[in-house]
């Protein structure tokens, strides 16, 4: 029997079709599913050490979701829903999904929000209810 390592299947899988289509269920990221691409080179980039692409980052939140379901004191932030562009073209609009996944979760202690960019600043102009915010820096990304 041939087993073939995860990566040579991935190798393999990327000949043939570069882009690798991801469908996160209902509730891991928003209200409804939510689904996505994930190119050839964004995964190269990640194996090469290079760039995190914010698909890999949504890969790797779904993967945490699925590992703690159980006594899971966290829930996650989409990121593609609070790119940096999104912040500055739809303030309101990434305000308003953060507080329905914080609606959606709201039994939950931590709101894990990798790729940020300052949307919770956004969120404390236009709302009177307080949230403390615990920031990470993420040595992949650009400072400012």
């Amino acid at each position: 029997m041939n087993k073939s390592k995860p990566i040579e299947l991935l190798r393999e899988r990327l000949k043939n079709n570069p882009l690798i289509h991801v469908v996160a269920d209902d509730g891991i990221l928003e209200s409804d599913n939510f689904e996505f691409w994930v190119a050839h080179d964004e995964i190269l980039q990640l194996l090469n050490k290079r760039t995190l692409d914010v698909t890999i980052l949504t890969i790797w939140e779904m993967n945490l979701h699925s590992i703690a379901r159980v006594k899971n004191k966290c829930s996650f932030l989409n990121p593609h829903k609070i790119l940096g562009e999104s912040c500055q073209e739809n303030p309101e609009g990434v305000i308003n999904y953060i507080v329905d996944v914080m609606r959606i979760h709201q039994g939950k202690q931590f709101l894990i929000a990798p790729y940020l960019q300052r949307a919770f600043a956004r969120y404390g102009k236009y709302t009177s209810n307080p949230i403390s915010w615990t920031l990470a820096e993420c040595n992949q990304q650009p400072g400012d």
